[in-house]
């Protein structure tokens, strides 16, 4: 599973050892965290990709950042809504 994420862009690609194994930094650890809790939140990856791209860029006003945040949380409210 994570090598799917890792291709959507959702993780980055880890460090590999001398032998070829994976090894995940601390930050990846608190991403894939992330990822599984918004995953049973409801959202989707295509949603979740969305919510991680709002901390790349650092310049962003907490507004914007804000407004751009709603949006996935509307979805998913209306499909929470339209499921009752």
């Amino acid at each position: 599973m994570i090598r799917d994420y890792e291709c959507r862009s959702l993780m980055p690609e880890p460090e590999r050892s001398r032998s070829g194994y994976r090894k995940y930094a601390p930050a990846a650890k608190q991403r894939l965290r992330f990822v599984k809790r918004a995953q049973a939140l409801g959202f989707t990856l295509a949603e979740i990709g969305e919510l991680l791209e709002l901390r790349v860029h650092p310049g962003r006003r907490y507004k914007q950042v804000e407004a751009e945040a709603s949006r996935p949380m509307e979805r998913l409210e209306r499909r929470a809504g339209a499921s009752w």
